[in-house]
């Protein structure tokens, strides 16, 4: 038998808005990150740990797929900021699988 939380829309409710304004702010940032040639180490923690907060909130209010991804995106972000040639290799696949669609 599983030990599941239950969802408490109340306890969202009154995160939501921060919810919001984070998810807001990350999605700006990646978006600078993917079209600026001058991403680094510290654009992307600066990313990375904008993501882990925003995990901690969604834990409180039991949204755990969620932070899941939140986990695997701060993971990777970690590696790339790590390694920011990889980052800039992944970006140039990126924009050629796009702009080849």
């Amino acid at each position: 038998m599983t030990n599941q939380a239950h969802f408490d829309l109340a306890a969202f409710s009154g995160v939501k808005p921060s919810l919001d304004a984070s998810l807001g702010e990350v999605s700006a940032n990646m978006e600078h990150l993917f079209y600026c040639s001058a991403a680094n180490s510290t654009a992307l923690q600066a990313v990375a740990w904008r993501v882990k907060a925003l995990s901690g909130a969604l834990k409180m209010v039991h949204l755990d797929g969620v932070v899941v991804f939140c986990t695997e995106l701060e993971n990777v972000l970690n590696e790339f900021s790590a390694n920011p040639g990889l980052f800039h290799h992944f970006i140039g696949m990126y924009c050629a699988v796009r702009c080849s669609a």
